[in-house]
């Protein structure tokens, strides 16, 4: 990150190697029950 604490660039599924920060790159994600039961007819 830079001083203004903008990401600047980030290694995704990196080595433990590769690690050299304490933060990560999160998700989630937020379905509508009826998404399911149209999904599931497929």
């Amino acid at each position: 990150m830079n001083k203004n604490s903008k990401i600047k660039s980030f290694i995704e599924k990196p080595l433990w190697s590769d690690v050299f920060d304490d933060k990560v790159n999160t998700g989630i994600y937020i379905f509508d029950p009826e998404f399911f039961s149209i999904y599931s007819r497929r």
